[in-house]
């Protein structure tokens, strides 16, 4: 059975769907009503894909099996985004209407855009013309942005449905499994596996819509899940709040940040079970998991490759995978083609694990000279004032670009942008040294803690 086909059979079931937080679960039966009404109101706008933006559980599943069954794409959109940049990647997209919560994340689009209420969800539709739509149904889901503006990755959705078939044959889950899912609902870890793999699976789901770490753990104990995902630093507050000890269940999934070794030793020393790290990508989904990663084990180590992941690496050492879990590109760009490339360094053990060595960070081109934006910082890093870098490259008026960095200084501090660069000229050519020196109280970050240079792009 079509993915699409096996998650809205959860329409007719009896049995607890899905929870937010403690609230009562709600059986596919009682959604069935709201998500045929949203439906038919979908089936009347313009065509093109629904945006959804919400995160609360319930009113995400009605969202979401709506627009399913109305048979249009689906863009996800996260809750917390500005709305200076959720304004911009909706009238950038080809969305045709977008799906909020009523009365708690609303924005003004615009001219051009209509709204009405459908329950406790509110759509906005265009009434202008879209931009060009690709073809097909798909799900489109946003980059955060660590190196510059987002872009709408698109997947099949025969990608998603293959990545959902690796993690069930890689996890045996018996019965009717129970699912807690803290990630973000728009985060490709935290919908694929957090949320299509249980509904496919017609399993029991609970969503965190606002972590707090003693209310969570009180939920995990309660619940008694089977399968939880979350973020690494979720996990160690868990681990370090008051309450009862929460179960452990068959897997409990980190991503989206490195599984270091503090938090593996918390958990395991706090609440009794090992981490399963999870490697992926919003371009390619989950790639490799390593099931109750070793305390000693090393951060680096991301585990062994799903089924029907094939990695190789280039004469540069970046890995290169070959999956038809792969989105089909980025919208607006050519399509991408196999082998993909990750982005990572990395090398492959003689039993099959993967190692990650790094990014393959940006390379600035200053008048046909390439700069190494890695080594910059690691340079920026060596001055004890320095907490935090990043370095971008400027966009400059003529045939070149320039250097950009942005840096965090510790408390009290006395260095400044003369005495940061001239730091620099020891230890870097001439034309290395940052043009702009920009001191920020921090680096904005995502929800799962990766830098967002998407919102310093404008900073002057």
């Amino acid at each position: 059975m079509r993915l699409v086909d096996q998650i809205l059979d959860t329409l007719n079931s009896n049995e607890f769907t899905i929870a937010d937080n403690e609230h009562k679960g709600i059986s596919g039966k009682e959604l069935s009503p709201q998500v045929s009404w949203l439906a038919s109101k979908i089936s009347e706008l313009p065509s093109g894909p629904i945006g959804i933006c919400c995160s609360n559980g319930p009113r995400l599943i009605i969202a979401l099996l709506a627009v399913m069954l109305s048979e249009r794409s689906i863009i996800l959109l996260g809750v917390k985004w500005q709305d200076s940049e959720l304004n911009h990647v909706i009238n950038e997209s080809p969305c045709a209407a977008v799906i909020f919560e009523a009365g708690f994340r609303e924005i003004d689009l615009g001219e051009g855009w209509h709204t009405f209420i459908a329950s406790e969800l509110a759509v906005q539709y265009r009434t202008t013309v879209i931009p060009f739509v690709p073809d097909g149904l798909w799900v489109g889901q946003y980059t955060s942005g660590t190196t510059g503006r987002s872009k709408l990755v698109i997947r099949e959705w025969q990608a998603l449905q293959d990545e959902i078939m690796a993690l069930d044959k890689a996890v045996l889950l018996s019965g009717n499994p129970l699912f807690l899912n803290m990630a973000p609902a728009h985060h490709s870890y935290g919908f694929c596996g957090g949320m299509l793999w249980p509904l496919y699976k017609h399993a029991k789901i609970v969503t965190i819509r606002d972590f707090y770490p003693s209310q969570t753990r009180k939920i995990w104990h309660k619940k008694e899940p089977d399968v939880v995902f979350g973020l690494p630093f979720q996990y160690q507050f868990i681990a370090t709040s008051p309450g009862p000890v929460p179960n452990k269940p068959v897997i409990a999934f980190s991503a989206g940040g490195p599984l270091v070794r503090e938090v593996r030793e918390v958990v395991h020393e706090n609440l009794g079970f090992y981490l399963s790290n999870n490697y992926g990508s919003t371009e390619s989904g989950t790639m490799c998991i390593y099931p109750e990663m070793p305390i000693d084990e090393k951060v680096s180590c991301v585990g062994w490759p799903l089924q029907g992941r094939v990695f190789a690496t280039d004469v540069n050492g970046q890995l290169l995978l070959e999956s038809e879990g792969v989105m089909r590109g980025y919208y607006g760009e050519e399509p991408v083609s196999l082998p993909y490339k990750t982005g990572d360094k990395g090398i492959i053990s003689d039993d099959g694990r993967v190692f990650i060595q790094g990014r393959i960070k940006p390379v600035i081109n200053i008048g046909g000279v390439k700069v190494d934006t890695s080594y910059v910082e690691e340079v920026l890093l060596r001055i004890p004032a320095i907490s935090e870098v990043v370095v971008f490259p400027d966009e400059s008026t003529g045939f070149y670009q320039s250097i950009k960095a942005f840096v965090v200084l510790k408390e009290n501090s006395m260095e400044n942008e003369a005495s940061i660069r001239e730091h620099c000229r020891d230890y870097l050519k001439q034309i290395e040294v940052p043009r702009k020196i920009i001191i920020v109280d921090q680096l904005p970050r995502s929800e799962t803690g990766k830098i967002l240079g998407k919102y310093l792009l404008n900073i002057k």
